[in-house]
């Protein structure tokens, strides 16, 4: 990809150290050691061409698809067209979580994840923005602020108004609350387009990007599935269920609040990272070359346990913890905080298989920065 040498350049210096130390034979500075000679070329081909650009191709298409809503919404809003809108902000909102593993190259450079998914959304700056009309969404540090992307449009068309009449007349008489919805989507579909022309065009240098050093391309997609599963770990289930905050629960901070959608997002979160993992395939649903292939051929052990059971086995474990759930996921965090918090922990325990085992058995640095005030 265009910044990949800007990649390793980074990687290099924090992951050289790790890399040689974590290999299992001493007598080798070669990371590829740790891989056995295992040849990276069929489980990159199908990360890339069956999950990566597949996953942002139908992610661009959605968001068209949502263009497309809120245009006829704010055109003619009715209740028909809100719920047009609504439907297509669902669908590509479970697209996201496919995507939102891949904050690679260009997306990465675009901050992917913040510009599009920053919540819990902050209702008062969307209030004064609508008021004012002034904001802009692509300025420098407008990935930090909480008024744009999913989150906003999920406060504007669930929880803005207090009825779908009441939005229906809002939009009707408020021009600066029809460019808000215009501005947020039009936001979304620049970045998407940019980060999709990346993917689509430039595939043949990441495949070829082969090892297992900081900024190859085993290593950049261990990263980014490591930070999206910790991202899905701390602001989807710990902060709203109160684990680094003293036990003290912010139902109100949980993803897609007002939509009540957290709970399946997080299903589909964890759906896609549980596929990489496996190699399968976003729209086919093949099961082909990926990471499990990798430990297995490595023959990683977990004591006297396949490393790579031990991972299937704990997406499993945390995918029922899901399913306990039998309410929205504010609603649990208010009246049965011990089902999130279990499903946290399993969580938690997979971060330990996928962040520490995983890596340190294939000679795979972590090169992205944790937030360093957590607890967790």
């Amino acid at each position: 990809m265009k910044d990949l040498k800007k990649i390793i350049l980074l990687g290099f210096i924090g992951g050289f150290l790790f890399t040689i130390n974590a290999c299992k034979d001493d007598d080798s500075n070669d990371p590829l050691t740790c891989t056995k000679g295992y040849d990276q070329q069929d489980l990159l081909t199908n990360i890339v061409d069956n999950i990566i650009t597949p996953s942002y191709n139908q992610f661009g298409n959605d968001v068209t698809t949502l263009e497309n809503a809120i245009n006829e919404l704010v055109a003619q809003p009715s209740a028909a067209t809100i719920e047009a809108t609504k439907s297509a902000f669902v669908s590509a909102y479970t697209t996201f979580q496919h995507t939102s593993n891949f904050e690679i190259g260009t997306a990465d450079e675009l901050e992917f994840r913040a510009n599009f998914n920053n919540f819990p959304p902050n209702t008062d700056d969307i209030q004064s923005n609508i008021e004012t009309g002034v904001y802009d969404f692509a300025a420098a540090g407008s990935s930090l602020d909480y008024d744009k992307g999913f989150p906003a449009l999920d406060y504007l068309l669930y929880g803005h108004q207090n009825s779908e009449n009441d939005l229906v007349t809002a939009l009707q008489t408020d021009e600066n609350l029809q460019n808000y919805f215009l501005a947020i989507i039009a936001d979304m579909k620049n970045r998407i387009t940019t980060i999709q022309a990346d993917w689509n065009t430039d595939r043949a240098s990441f495949i070829d990007n082969r090892g297992t050093d900081a900024g190859s391309s085993l290593s950049v997609i261990i990263n980014a599935l490591n930070e999206n599963y910790e991202y899905s770990k701390r602001y989807r289930l710990g902060d709203p269920a109160g684990v680094n905050a003293l036990g003290i629960t912010y139902p109100e901070g949980v993803e897609a609040y007002y939509s009540d959608l957290s709970i399946d997002l997080l299903k589909a979160s964890l759906e896609a990272s549980a596929d990489i993992y496996k190699g399968i395939g976003f729209e086919n649903g093949q099961n082909k070359e990926g990471l499990d292939d990798l430990l297995g051929f490595v023959d990683a052990q977990k004591g006297d346990v396949s490393l790579n059971e031990v991972i299937l086995t704990q997406f499993e474990t945390a995918a029922q913890q899901l399913n306990n759930i039998n309410a929205s996921l504010a609603q649990a965090i208010e009246n049965d905080n011990n089902a999130v918090r279990e499903a946290y922990t399993d969580y938690a325990q997979q971060v330990l298989y996928l962040k520490t085992d995983m890596p340190s058995t294939l000679c795979i640095s972590i090169t992205y920065i944790d937030n360093p005030s957590d607890s967790d």
